[in-house]
């Protein structure tokens, strides 16, 4: 339910932060 919404949320932005780490790191 909301917790498991919640974990997925935070999921998604740790993976966006990761994948903008990458991009910035092959530039």
């Amino acid at each position: 339910g909301v917790m498991y919404a919640s974990v997925g949320f935070v999921c998604g932005i740790i993976g966006q932060g990761i994948a903008n780490m990458i991009m910035t790191a092959k530039r």
